[in-house]
């Protein structure tokens, strides 16, 4: 799906094998009120809805229930301490979209894309 504000494509093809992959996303659920759209995914530290820059984050692990947190974990984190912290995970990638249809990932992410 293309989450991109602007029907600027961000797919990619990746080749996965004995991995797992889940996204968290802004683009589709949401609600609109006086004319400001608000996230579904509310914030652990404000409890209101986040209002992030990121439009999505796909994270590629070993199993599907840490891709899954992970995902849903990173949205609510700025992009550069997500991906210092999934650096540091064994296994595991991540890869943002960006209302500005900014593509961000990291270190090992390019070695899934085909």
């Amino acid at each position: 799906q293309n989450p991109s504000l602007n029907n600027i494509s961000s797919t990619l093809n990746l080749l996965l094998t004995n991995k797992a992959i889940a996204t968290s996303g802004n683009y589709r659920n949401f609600f609109t009120h006086d004319g400001k759209s608000y996230s579904h995914i509310i914030s652990p530290t404000t409890g209101y809805p986040i209002d992030k820059n990121i439009l999505s984050v796909t994270v590629i692990s070993d199993q599907c229930i840490d891709a899954d947190a992970l995902a849903t974990s990173l949205i609510v984190m700025n992009i550069e301490d997500g991906i210092d912290l999934i650096d540091k995970i064994k296994g595991t990638e991540v890869f943002y979209i960006t209302k500005e249809n900014e593509n961000l990932y990291s270190k090992g992410f390019k070695t899934f894309v085909r």
